[in-house]
């Protein structure tokens, strides 16, 4: 828009006259500022009109083209085969909706009862322990007992529902604890392990509860625990004809003690192992304990691969 102003942008003062022309531009030049926002006002309600067509016709498009969709035509056992290749490769999964198999679980009502129903997705676990004891090991609060009790009532729960999805299938079974097991070499050390600690024996039971069950669908094994938690494991009396189908077992004790004791307890442990096992992997020993068991197994029969 012009201006019959030359001076505009500079400090020059406007006489009377010019003034009042000033004021008389600036009344119409607002006259057309409000038409202007009047149809800038109309034509916004007509966009507002627009998008709201424009949404509606895309959720219409995008609901029926999810019927053409190719993972629809793809038959269930393509779609578990899918679901499996989803599982870690390197380890056993989290009980953790962040992935494969809860994930899916969160994806659609089809994908979920495919994922719920299909025992193989389910067969491979990794658990790990909740950890509230404190470093005295001579007392556990009756507060710290109960929570840890509810922790793992909790997550026994979980755990259960996960296993007996996996109906009759081969199992591959991790668990470690969470506590910190450095505390653990110390001169009274084995004297702590020789205790009827409480702690000690809620993991046990744990483990009895909700592991041993399906102590006859093992088919890999993998315990992270101080030894004495699963020193009383050896107390439960499996026989090797019950691990018939056991072919790897890793066990780590996460403390580096030495005793005569614990080299009885552990060729205990390796006498349980089914011959057809051939993978057995001992870590955080201390040398005179892995010649011992590795020696006994050998002894026993069974076969060895690491």
């Amino acid at each position: 828009m012009d201006s019959p102003f030359q001076h505009l942008g500079t400090n020059y003062v406007p006489t009377v006259d010019e003034a009042k022309q000033i004021q008389d531009l600036l009344e119409i030049s607002g006259q057309k500022l409000r038409c202007i926002d009047t149809e800038i006002d109309q034509l916004q309600r007509q966009l507002d009109v627009l998008r709201e067509r424009r949404s509606v016709m895309r959720d219409f498009s995008g609901r029926h083209r999810a019927l053409l969709s190719p993972a629809r035509k793809l038959t269930r056992d393509i779609v578990e085969e899918v679901f499996i290749a989803c599982l870690p490769e390197d380890r056993n999964p989290y009980m953790s909706m962040t992935e494969t198999p809860m994930l899916l679980t969160r994806i659609c009502s089809l994908w979920k009862r495919i994922d719920l129903s299909t025992p193989r997705i389910w067969s491979e676990i990794h658990i790990v322990l909740p950890n509230v004891i404190k470093p005295n090991w001579n007392y556990i609060m009756t507060q710290e007992e109960e929570l840890l009790r509810q922790r793992l009532d909790q997550q026994q729960a979980a755990v259960k529902k996960w296993l007996d999805r996996s109906g009759s299938c081969p199992l591959s079974i991790s668990v470690c604890h969470t506590g910190d097991s450095s505390r653990l070499i110390t001169a009274d050390a084995e004297a702590y392990y020789k205790t009827e600690q409480k702690p000690r024996l809620i993991y046990q039971q744990y483990i009895r509860d909700t592991i041993i069950p399906h102590h006859q669908r093992w088919y890999s094994l993998d315990i992270s625990f101080p030894m004495g938690t699963l020193r009383g494991l050896i107390e439960i009396g499996l026989k090797t004809e019950d691990l018939k189908m056991l072919k790897e077992l890793h066990i780590t004790r996460q403390a580096p003690l030495s005793s005569e004791s614990m080299i009885c307890e552990w060729k205990d442990t390796v006498s349980l192992l089914s011959f057809n096992v051939t993978s057995l992997h001992f870590s955080t020993f201390a040398p005179t304990i892995r010649i011992h068991i590795l020696s006994h197994h050998m002894q026993a029969g069974g076969g060895l691969e690491s």
